[in-house]
């Protein structure tokens, strides 16, 4: 609902972690499914990080937006199975707990979630059927959050001047990084930088799925040491011209791109997950445990970001879709 990782590691650290460690669970299995999974909060939008490298990378925001559902449930799964066997191999690390609820009790519990599913329905639902534009999207978000708080009896001037004031505070941050990526993107396009490096790789005779590869290897790298939206601000303008000369499809890669930004999130030395999750961690989880935890989850990444490659279907099915039913 975020759109950012943050908030979801920081949520399920402080509710999540600290249950599963009183139930036995093994502590690398709770911390990784929690700084792990905790990443698809950029790729399943709404997303901050889309929006950003749409705008960077001139795609559609909407597209981009649909394309992020298909890969977010597939990798999603992917951590679902990767937990489900290894516990099934080994009982251990996640014991079963004497708790035993009915099926009414079940059910009842879902009520909590949904608000929040009408919220993400009024955002994507008006996106994909053509009823909003993403900024109109945007707008019927935030009805339906006031619309949520008012039911739950929380509404307040204070929260609104609160939420306010923060939204200002982020969007006059976003838009001064914006502008000058736009200076930089523009400089470097007016000065032939785009044209100069797509017929420099071109020119190498180098097979296109080689150069793309190359491309991932070079965003996963930064994403170990370099903040992603700065990433996206120094890459974008130099990958996307590329792509496009390559006959790959943009919003395609745009995914690819965000997964990878998913990756840099949770790669040691300087994944910022881990430090979300180290400042909310109880007492006795080390650093180096969060580090050791993600590993088997960063492969799970890996392992769908080269399934969407070997089929882009996953991830262009639904804007595809969606533009037939625009039509």
């Amino acid at each position: 609902m975020t759109g950012v990782s943050a908030a979801a590691t920081l949520t399920m650290g402080v509710i999540a972690l600290p249950a599963m460690l009183r139930r036995g669970y093994n502590k690398y299995i709770a911390l990784g499914s929690i700084a792990g999974p905790g990443t698809l909060g950029i790729l399943i939008p709404p997303s901050i990080i889309s929006i950003l490298l749409a705008i960077v990378g001139n795609l559609s925001v909407g597209k981009l937006f649909m394309a992020g559902v298909g890969p977010g449930i597939l990798l999603a799964g992917l951590f679902i199975a990767y937990i489900g066997i290894r516990g099934w191999i080994n009982p251990t690390l996640a014991p079963r707990h004497p708790e035993k609820f009915t099926t009414k009790e079940k059910l009842i519990s879902l009520k909590t979630v949904i608000l929040p599913l009408l919220i993400i329905l009024a955002v994507l639902g008006s996106i994909f059927f053509g009823i909003a534009t993403p900024t109109e999207a945007g707008s019927l978000g935030v009805t339906a959050v006031l619309v949520a708080v008012a039911i739950h009896r929380r509404f307040s001037w204070k929260l609104i001047k609160d939420a306010t004031v923060e939204t200002f505070r982020i969007t006059g941050l976003t838009m001064w990084i914006f502008y000058g990526a736009m200076c930089f993107s523009a400089i470097y396009a007016r000065a032939g930088g785009a044209v100069f490096m797509s017929d420099l790789i071109l020119g190498l005779g180098m097979n296109r799925w080689l150069i793309l590869i190359t491309m991932m290897g070079i965003s996963f790298l930064l994403g170990m040491f370099v903040d992603p939206f700065a990433i996206i601000f120094i890459l974008a303008p130099i990958c996307f011209p590329i792509v496009k000369s390559l006959g790959f499809d943009p919003v395609w890669f745009g995914i690819l791109f965000v997964i990878n930004m998913q990756m840099g999130y949770v790669t040691p030395p300087f994944g910022y997950q881990l430090f979300y999750l180290k400042s909310v961690a109880p007492e006795g989880i080390t650093t180096g445990d969060i580090y050791r935890s993600i590993f088997p989850f960063l492969g799970v990444l890996i392992a769908g970001m080269a399934l969407i490659m070997l089929f882009p279907q996953i991830a262009l099915w639904l804007p595809n879709l969606m533009m037939k039913l625009a039509d």
